[in-house]
């Protein structure tokens, strides 16, 4: 292991590529001895005066923001991932969506969401970006909705944090209804060990028609079957699928389609 004082890195010593690696490295150690604040000085260094595509500062982003998010400094954390995400960081995108969603998770149930304000905790996950978006707007009744817009080509999601809801939910509902394509919409259900359980059958949403959903959640199947039983008290993520692929795409056209979501419940 290099032998570097924190005075001699600070003061900006010129260090080859093995050495700011093997500095990196020092990070970590000093990390596991509970010298937190040590770690972040040497992240703080390394991620300072490089080329932004530097892989040692991006690595040096990366853990410096996971640290800060762990001793609490959520501000710092989000504000040095951002940092790496600038820099092309997918680790350092992946985490910062996880700070986010697990800020906004569920923690107490009963919810309730009818979208007249942004009270609620859905999140269109970055890598699917590029295939729709998510805005506060209203559904063809101007009644106040979840509006989401997706390429009728590629099929998207959408995820709402849950972390161990107190009491443990019972029953999703809400109200679907899409613009011109029918669309074909799976409920999935994640626990933090990452298995997953989903509905026997995806829901079949016609266009035009408002489609109430209401689903016991004990109606999940695991996926693969050996997974076993959910518990929802442990539940993690809850995520929404949307097809409009497989020929259900009409005449091929790329007009974007919308669905829209009202009166979101988990109790």
């Amino acid at each position: 292991m290099l032998a570097l004082t924190l005075t001699s890195v600070a003061l900006g010593q010129a260090l080859s590529p093995d050495d700011r690696r093997a500095t990196l490295q020092d990070g970590l150690l000093r990390e596991a001895t509970g010298d937190l604040a040590g770690a972040v000085a040497l992240y703080r260094t390394l991620s300072s005066g490089a080329a932004d595509d530097d892989p040692v500062r991006i690595d040096a982003l990366q853990w410096l923001g996971r640290l800060y998010h762990e001793i609490g400094e959520v501000d710092l954390a989000r504000e040095v991932l951002l940092e790496g995400v600038r820099s092309g960081s997918r680790a350092c995108q992946d985490l910062l969506e996880r700070i986010d969603i697990e800020a906004e998770s569920i923690r107490t149930v009963p919810v309730l969401w009818d979208f007249e304000s942004p009270d609620h905790a859905f999140f269109h996950p970055w890598t699917v970006q590029d295939r729709g978006a998510i805005r506060l707007g209203a559904d063809p009744l101007g009644e106040p909705a979840l509006e989401w817009s997706t390429d009728p080509r590629r099929r998207d999601h959408l995820v709402v944090g849950l972390e161990e809801p107190k009491p443990a939910p019972q029953q999703l509902r809400f109200e679907i209804r899409s613009s011109r394509l029918e669309v074909l919409l799976q409920v999935v259900m994640w626990d933090e060990m990452g298995n997953t359980w989903r509905m026997p059958d995806p829901i079949v949403v016609p266009p035009g028609a408002a489609v109430p959903v209401v689903l016991r959640l004990r109606d999940l199947v695991p996926d693969p079957p050996a997974t076993g039983a959910l518990n929802t008290g442990q539940a993690w993520r809850l995520v929404l699928e949307q097809d409009t692929t497989g020929g259900r795409a009409g005449d091929g056209s790329t007009e974007r389609n919308t669905v829209w979501i009202d009166d979101f419940e988990l109790k």
